[in-house]
C-alpha cells in the first residue's frame, strides 16, 4: 500500500504544475561544491559528489552546531564500492526533493536515492545493489576545530593560499589538519558501536558538544540503509553527561528506523509539493526560471520556522573563512524574495530571531546599549559580536522586516516588535552624527561598504549608504508613531532630525557619489551608493529629474571597466537587474540576468567567491519578482502596483500566480502575445490602491464585493483607483488561465541543471 501512496504522491505532482521537469540531472559525476546534489530539511543537510579517487560521498551538514562564534565542520559518508566506478546518473527532484541514482561499476552497480527528511533530524540513503557489487560506508571526521583555524593550519603547512582550501577530506591536506589538532588540542572524541549504531561525541568549548550518529542497516540481501543524525547541546555538560546524552541520540537514531524510508518519503514529500504549491511562475525563458524555482528549494531545505536564519552556506558545509551569518548584504539579499514568494513562514525565521534574541543585537550598541542596537557584519545567532562600521548595515536588516511587515500585515507587531527595534536602531546611528553650525545633521565618519581605491577604503561623513537607510528609519518611524497614534516624543524627535539630515552628495557626471568629497571611480561590486533606489526605493521617479539621476547613476555603476574579477560580482547583476525593472527598462534588466547566468552561473546554482556565498543566487529570485511586477508607493498610506513593466520586449508570454505584494496583497497575471491578458488580486486589508497594468485601452474589473469597476485615464495610462476591502477579489479576464505556463521561446517546456 505504501508503494501505491507514494506512485499516486507522484502522479499527482505531475498535475500540478509540472515541476518535476525542471529536476537537475547528472549523466557524470560531480566533483565540487558548485555541481553536487544538495538536499536539506532546514537544519540538517547534504550535498553529492565525488572526489576523484571516491566513488561517491555524502557531506554532513547541521546549521546548529558553532563553536567559539563560528559553524564547525562535520565530514563526509564515503560510499565505498568493490571495483571501480565506470559512469554515472543521478537526478535530483525539485518537487520531492529526493535524489535518485546508480553508480555503474565493473562488477555491477550501485542504485542509491537520498532525502533529508522534512521534519525530522534525520538522512536518508537507500542502496539497492545490482550484480557481484558490494559497498561499504566509511565516515571521514573533521576534527571539532574552527575552520578558519583549520584552514589557517594548512596554509601553514603547505603554503597554500586559504581560499584554494576548499575541501578537508583532500588528502594534500591531511598533515596540515594533523599539526592543526596538534597546535590546538581539541577535546577527545568519544566513539561507540553498540548493535551497528556507530556515534561520535565531539566536546566543544565550555562543555558545548555535538554528536554525530549513523547506521548502516541491511535490509536484505542486495539492499541497504544508511541513516545519520547530528544532535548539538550548548548545556555545559561534563564528560560523563556528554555521554549519557551521546547515548540518548544512538536511541533516538535506532528508534526512527523503525520506519522504512518508503514510509518517510510519504510526508516528506508531502511537505513539499505543499511548499511548492504556494506561488509559482513561468517564463519563456526556462534556464532563468529553473534558476528562479531551485532559489525556492534552496532556501526551504536551509531554514524552516522555528530554525535559525540562512547563513553564507545553509546546511552545506565547505571550508570558508565566513562560517556564520554575515550582514554586511548578505542576509538582507538573502531574505528578499520569500516575502513576496508567499513563503511567509520561511521568510519570517530572520525576523522571528530578531524578536526571540533582542540582546544579539542589543548588545554590539555597547555604552549605548539602553536605547539603542546594531549588529556586527558577521553575526553569530548565540553570542553577540562587536560593531565596527558600516553603520547603515542593520538598519538594512531592519528594512528586510519592514518590507515583512508590509507584505504580511501585523499591527501588533509592528507596534510592540518592530517599532522599539527600529527605533533602538535609529539611535545608535544618531550618537555618532554631528550637527554642523546650520544645524544640518551629519552620519559620521565611515567606509562605503565593499568600496576601495587603491587598497583604501575611503572613510567620511555622510556615506549614502547611511545616509539613506538612516533616512529610510527615520521616515518609518515617524509613519508608525503616528499612524498608531503612540504619541511618542522620539517619533516626533525623528521628524524634526529628518528634515536636517544631510541629502546625497551628486557629481554632474558620474550621479550619486559614495560620500562627501568621494565621487565613483572605479567598477564596485556592491551598490552601496544607490541604496535610496533599490531596495529602499525611495527616489521619486515620477519626476524627471530623480528619473534622469537615478538612470544616470546606475547606467554609470554597471558599465565601468572591469579591472578583474572582483570589479563586479554576482550580486552587481541581479541589483542592476532590480534597479532597471524599476526604471522600467526591461531589455537591460533581462540583459544583467543573463550575464548573472553566463558568467557566475554553477550546476546547481551554488554560488562561490572566497567562500560559499548563498545570498548571490537568492537575490536572483527577488530580480525576476521585480521584472514581473512593481509595488511601491513614497505615500505609506497607498499602494501602486505595475504588470509587467520589468521583462523585456522579447517575453511575449509571460505568467505568475500567486505572489504577494506591500500592502497585504496577493498577486496573479498572464500576458499572451505581448499584452496583459488576465491579472487578479487579493486584498487582505483596506488601503488606498491604485493599479496600473499596462493596457493601451480603457478596461474594467469584477470585484467580489462590489460588481464591475471601470477604469479611468491619467496622464495617458489607463489606471484604477480604489479602496480595497479586506477579503476582496479583484480579477479581470479569465481567472481560470490564472497559473497557466508558457512555453520557451524556442518552445522548450524545461531546463535542467546539473551536468548534462
Amino acid at each position: 500500500m505504501k508503494y501505491l501512496l507514494t506512485s499516486l504522491l507522484l502522479l499527482t505532482f505531475n498535475l500540478f504544475g509540472g515541476d518535476a521537469n525542471f529536476d537537475m540531472k547528472w549523466d557524470k559525476v560531480p566533483s565540487s561544491y558548485v555541481e553536487g546534489a544538495i538536499l536539506g530539511n532546514g537544519e540538517q543537510g547534504t550535498m553529492i559528489w565525488a572526489r576523484p579517487e571516491e566513488s561517491l560521498h555524502f557531506d554532513i551538514g547541521d546549521t546548529r552546531i558553532y563553536d567559539e562564534g563560528g559553524r564547525l565542520p562535520i565530514g563526509k559518508f564515503i560510499l565505498e564500492t568493490k571495483s571501480q566506478r565506470e559512469s554515472f546518473q543521478m537526478t535530483l527532484a525539485m518537487q520531492t526533493a529526493e535524489a535518485q541514482g546508480a553508480v555503474k561499476t565493473s562488477l555491477g552497480a550501485v542504485k542509491f536515492k537520498a532525502i533529508s527528511v522534512s521534519g525530522q533530524n534525520l538522512n536518508l540513503v537507500k542502496f539497492t545493489l545490482a550484480g557481484d557489487e558490494q559497498i561499504s560506508i566509511k565516515h571521514f571526521a573533521i576534527p571539532g576545530i574552527t575552520t578558519s583555524k583549520l584552514r589557517n593550519g594548512i596554509k601553514d603547512i603547505s603554503g597554500a593560499p586559504t581560499h584554494t582550501i576548499s575541501d578537508y577530506s583532500n588528502p594534500k591536506w591531511a598533515q596540515g589538519i594533523a599539526k592543526t589538532v596538534e597546535k590546538y588540542k581539541p577535546g577527545a572524541e568519544v566513539l561507540n558501536d553498540s548493535n551497528g549504531v556507530q556515534s561520535r561525541l565531539v566536546p566543544l568549548k565550555k562543555g558545548k558538544a555535538y554528536s554525530l550518529t549513523w547506521q548502516l542497516k541491511k535490509l536484505s540481501e542486495k539492499k541497504y540503509l544508511l541513516a545519520w543524525r547530528t544532535d548539538y547541546t550548548r548545556e555545559n555538560l561534563k564528560a560523563k553527561a556528554q555521554k549519557v546524552w551521546a547515548g540518548k541520540n544512538a536511541q533516538a537514531l535506532s528508534q526512527s528506523l523503525e520506519k522504512s524510508y518508503e514510509d518517510y518519503f510519504v510526508d516528506h514529500a508531502k511537505w513539499w509539493k505543499n511548499y511548492s504549491q504556494r506561488s509559482n511562475i513561468s517564463l519563456p525563458d526556462k534556464k532563468l526560471e529553473a534558476y528562479y524555482k531551485w532559489q525556492l528549494y534552496k532556501v526551504a531545505s536551509a531554514t524552516r520556522q522555528g530554525k535559525l536564519p540562512i547563513d553564507l552556506m545553509g546546511p552545506w558545509f565547505r571550508a570558508t573563512n565566513w562560517p556564520k551569518i554575515w550582514a554586511n548584504l548578505n542576509v538582507q539579499l538573502t531574505y528578499l524574495p520569500m516575502a513576496v514568494a508567499n513563503q511567509g513562514s520561511i521568510g519570517d525565521t530572520l525576523f522571528q530571531f530578531i524578536d526571540n534574541n533582542p540582546q544579539i543585537f542589543i548588545q554590539p550598541a555597547g555604552k549605548y546599549k539602553s536605547d539603542s542596537a546594531t549588529h556586527a557584519r558577521a553575526i553569530s545567532p548565540y553570542e553577540p559580536g562587536g560593531f565596527s562600521w558600516e553603520y547603515g548595515n542593520f538598519l538594512w536588516t531592519l528594512h528586510n522586516y519592514w518590507h515583512f511587515l508590509r507584505v504580511y500585515p501585523d499591527d501588533k507587531r509592528t507596534v510592540e516588535k518592530f517599532y522599539p527595534m527600529l527605533k533602538r536602531g535609529i539611535n545608535f546611528v544618531l550618537h555618532h552624527c554631528r550637527t554642523d553650525e546650520q544645524g544640518f545633521i551629519h552620519t559620521p565618519k565611515d567606509i562605503s561598504p565593499e568600496y576601495e581605491m587603491n587598497r583604501v577604503f575611503p572613510k567620511e561623513e555622510d556615506t549614502t549608504y547611511n545616509l539613506e537607510f538612516l533616512r529610510w528609519a527615520l521616515r518609518t518611524a515617524v509613519h508608525i508613531n503616528h499612524k498608531f497614534q503612540l504619541n511618542d516624543a522620539d517619533g516626533e524627535r525623528y521628524e524634526k532630525v529628518v528634515e536636517k539630515l544631510v541629502q546625497p552628495h551628486l557629481d554632474k557626471e558620474t550621479g550619486i557619489m559614495i560620500a562627501n568629497g568621494v565621487k565613483l571611480e572605479k567598477a564596485h561590486r556592491h551598490y552601496s551608493h544607490l541604496v535610496g533606489l533599490y531596495p529602499l526605493k525611495q527616489m521619486r521617479l515620477d519626476e524627471p529629474n530623480k528619473f534622469a539621476l537615478a538612470k544616470k547613476s546606475v547606467d554609470y555603476w554597471i558599465n565601468l571597466p572591469i579591472l578583474n574579477n572582483w570589479s563586479y560580482k554576482g550580486y552587481s547583476r541581479t541589483g542592476a537587474a532590480s534597479m532597471y525593472s524599476m526604471l522600467g527598462d526591461g531589455d537591460e534588466a533581462y540583459k544583467q540576468m543573463q550575464i548573472l547566468l553566463d558568467t557566475y552561473g554553477s550546476a546547481n546554482t551554488m554560488y562561490i567567491e572566497s567562500g560559499p556565498v548563498i545570498e548571490t543566487p537568492i537575490s536572483a529570485a527577488a530580480s525576476i519578482h521585480e521584472m514581473l511586477f512593481q509595488a511601491w508607493s513614497h505615500d505609506f498610506n497607498k499602494d501602486h502596483i505595475k504588470l509587467f513593466t520589468g521583462i523585456p520586449k522579447a517575453w511575449k508570454d509571460v505568467s505568475f500566480k500567486d505572489l504577494k505584494a506591500e500592502g497585504g496583497y496577493t498577486l496573479s497575471a498572464l500576458r499572451e502575445n505581448g499584452a496583459v491578458k488576465s491579472f487578479q488580486i487579493k486584498a487582505s486589508t483596506e488601503r488606498f490602491l491604485i493599479v496600473n497594468p499596462g493596457l493601451s485601452q480603457a478596461f474594467s474589473l469584477q470585484s467580489s464585493v462590489r460588481g464591475e469597476i471601470k477604469s479611468l485615464q491619467e496622464k495617458g495610462q489607463h489606471i484604477l483607483k480604489l479602496k480595497s476591502k479586506a477579503g476582496e477579489t479583484l480579477t479581470y479576464g479569465d481567472s481560470s488561465e490564472l497559473g497557466k505556463s508558457v512555453l520557451g521561446n524556442k518552445g522548450e517546456s524545461s531546463y535542467h541543471f546539473g551536468l548534462n
